[in-house]
């Protein structure tokens, strides 16, 4: 569903953000193509600030026990004022949707995480079309939570204009 702007609203999970400061082969290039037609005006992506927290260092430096300000600066481009990615701050109102889809999850005998509930709450605050993750689990919520959850996909029928 466009936006104000006109745009279509996708929301990103915080893996997106990994794999993109992995470089991961195959996710990665799917995802900088993505932030390019993000930055391109094509969509507009939105994700929650507990993303900044989900999102504090990559694996090569978990690995070797030891900060890297090359990566601290990759990871900051995701914030950063010119950034097309559009920062959700997270308030009473989303937690509150959090743990009613916690709940109803329950009810239907699935699990969500908190810190998942308060991305699907958070996405659905501000209204997108879909929310991409490569999280094969909240993809499977879907039908449960009545939210589009796919992988992120350059497919040019996703961003067709309407």
């Amino acid at each position: 569903m466009p936006g104000e702007s006109g745009r279509r609203r996708i929301y990103w999970d915080s893996c997106l953000f990994i794999d993109l400061l992995e470089n991961t082969v195959e996710r990665g290039r799917i995802l900088e193509t993505l932030l390019e037609d993000c930055e391109n005006g094509k969509f507009e992506i939105f994700t929650s600030v507990v993303t900044i927290a989900e999102v504090a260092y990559a694996k090569q430096e978990k690995d070797k026990g030891r900060l890297d300000a090359q990566i601290a600066r990759r990871i900051q481009r995701f914030w950063h004022v010119e950034s097309p990615v559009k920062l959700v701050e997270v308030h009473s109102g989303i937690a509150s949707e959090a743990q009613s889809l916690i709940r109803k999850c329950l009810s239907a005998k699935k699990k969500l995480t908190p810190m998942d509930a308060l991305h699907l709450a958070t996405a659905r605050s501000v209204d997108v079309e879909e929310i991409h993750t490569f999280d094969n689990q909240l993809e499977s919520l879907s039908r449960v939570l009545g939210i589009r959850i796919v992988p992120p996909s350059p497919s040019k029928l996703l961003f067709e204009d309407s």
